[in-house]
């Protein structure tokens, strides 16, 4: 049915047919689909820009994104691709095929993973190189772990990294990464491409050690975003360009604990990263975010502790600002005292 609506021409444009002006197409699948009718949809959307897979559960993945799949979204829309995501954990892609895939879509900007099927076995000294000229997006989501672990299934992001740091022109264009699970072996990635990141968003957690040398090999960084919970938190002694940094919760839902305990979880972790970011050397940053949701939603009601902090960014002439960009700034906590 769908297919036949895809093939038909719209009164508005009579000479163009719907899957012709389909630029976006989202699968979420739960169940097994027919691969043939993946094929044949295809067909029906040569102009297809956005492809985006969360196939499968959506708790661990299942099988691997079929290769036929890949291979006509080449045949038929290997130009026009702009975007690819596999946006959930149950279907993502074999490295050799994602390898493959991408060295035909020369337009590629995008591309989000939340995991790797497999990789070439440990005896595979030179597994094939990912190329991909055009894309300014790499974006890496959290691994979800399989109910049995398999060898050719990793947790971590480091042998795909380790894999796209051969060579710089791998990645030529790279202009933001995004990995919600900080590589915890891998630091050739940040020096090969570090110097064309222009964002960077990860987590403190497990990073305390290589954090600073992350954002040190990254020299013209302009926005770091932070998702910090708990742990501690370093950076770099000095960044020549650091412009804007912003901290979100790790936990997502609002939290409801007395107030030591949510003053000992949440406010002394956020003071201590403040502490950090303070005594970094940067002449050129000029705002701090703090998101106020999740875990950070009630920060507000620290009002003389959110006072403190906008004074001492205020002397800097730094902006310290909420999620929407308003300044954390009680007017009745900075007023002057009056004089009678």
């Amino acid at each position: 049915m769908l297919l036949k609506k895809l093939d038909q021409c719209t009164p508005s444009l009579p000479t163009k047919k719907l899957g012709e002006r389909t630029s976006r197409v989202d699968f979420k699948i739960l169940k097994g689909y027919n691969v043939l009718n993946v094929v044949r949809l295809f067909r029906y959307t040569p102009n297809l820009m956005i492809y985006t897979n969360k196939n499968g559960p959506r708790n661990h993945p299942i099988r691997c994104t079929p290769v036929e799949v890949l291979t006509s979204l080449i045949a038929n829309c290997g130009k026009t691709l702009r975007r690819v995501e596999w946006s959930g954990p149950g279907e993502p892609p074999r490295y050799q095929d994602l390898c493959s895939f991408c060295s035909q879509l020369p337009n590629l900007t995008t591309l989000r993973l939340m995991a790797i099927f497999s990789y070439p076995s440990p005896v595979h000294d030179a597994p094939s190189l990912l190329r991909l000229p055009s894309l300014k997006t790499l974006s890496l989501g959290v691994i979800p772990e399989p109910p049995q672990r398999r060898q050719d299934y990793a947790l971590t992001w480091d042998p795909f990294l380790r894999y796209l740091s051969v060579h710089s022109r791998q990645l030529p264009s790279l202009e933001r990464f995004d990995c919600d699970l900080f590589p915890q072996l891998t630091m050739s990635f940040f020096d090969t491409h570090g110097h064309k990141l222009r964002m960077l968003r990860t987590s403190t957690c497990f990073a305390d050690v290589y954090l600073p040398q992350a954002i040190a090999a990254c020299p013209n960084l302009l926005d770091l975003i932070l998702v910090h919970g708990p742990e501690l938190a370093a950076f770099p002694q000095y960044h020549p360009n650091l412009r804007r940094i912003c901290i979100f919760p790790a936990i997502d839902v609002d939290v409801e604990v007395p107030m030591k305990i949510y003053e000992h979880a949440i406010i002394t972790p956020l003071d201590t990263i403040l502490k950090a970011i303070e005594d970094m050397m940067a002449s050129e940053l000029v705002e701090v975010r703090i998101r106020n949701s999740g875990a950070f939603r009630n920060i507000t009601s620290q009002t003389h502790w959110l006072n403190s902090w906008w004074r001492r960014w205020n002397i800097r002439r730094i902006q310290f600002v909420d999620k929407v960009g308003n300044p954390y700034q009680d007017p009745q906590g900075c007023r002057s005292p009056s004089t009678s």
